[in-house]
């Protein structure tokens, strides 16, 4: 259940592009490139871990917003109380580990294909795409990416639900359990977090 469920958060690697346009666009242009990363790096894997997951992020970051996710699953009260070096360290070790996570994901079960079901457009900045990944064996998921237009227009994703389960709320609900855990240590939760997260 466990790999199944981080196998279907890696469609969280299906929402990129390089050029602003329509967002569910974006969901199916990514899914082509992601999936044709994954293609030529499994054979090799282990090996080339580093290298998809390199991959990954780069192609992530122009419209995934990792600084906003990050600062979601922190907590807007922990948040403000981090220093600009604090909220920089979880960002970044967030985004790593998902990408260390979900590479991992993508080469032990294989997903087919995205199928784009329908994108509600509302208030001219927000949309939400519906989706469902469906894997190799024909298990199917269905995967929502809310996802907002910044100023200059570009598509960015600000949180994926999957069969019903909130991602960011997930990650929220653990950070908050290992903030407590640390007894408000913030900088230890953030040294710890790669290893927390591998464990779920």
């Amino acid at each position: 259940m466990i790999q199944s469920f981080n196998t279907v958060l890696s469609a969280l690697f299906a929402v990129v592009s390089m050029t602003p346009t329509q967002p569910e666009e974006i969901v199916e242009m990514t899914s082509t490139a992601v999936l044709e990363q994954v293609v030529a790096l499994r054979p090799e894997y282990p090996a080339t871990a580093d290298e998809l997951e390199e991959e990954l992020v780069r192609l992530l970051e122009p419209v995934i917003d990792f600084d906003r996710f990050a600062r979601g699953v922190m907590g807007g009260s922990t948040y403000d109380a981090a220093s600009t070096e604090q909220r920089t360290a979880f960002a970044a070790a967030f985004r790593a580990t998902l990408a260390e996570l979900y590479a991992r994901a993508l080469v032990t079960e294989e997903i087919a294909r995205i199928e784009i079901v329908e994108t509600v457009l509302s208030r001219g900045d927000r949309a939400s795409v519906q989706t469902v990944v469906v894997l190799s064996d024909d298990t199917r998921f269905n995967v929502q990416y809310s996802m907002r237009a910044d100023d200059v227009g570009q598509w960015r994703a600000q949180n994926i639900i999957i069969d019903g389960v909130n991602l960011g709320l997930t990650y929220r609900n653990q950070f908050a359990s290992a903030l407590q855990a640390e007894r408000g240590d913030l900088d230890a939760v953030i040294a710890a977090w790669p290893e927390r997260l591998a464990q779920r």
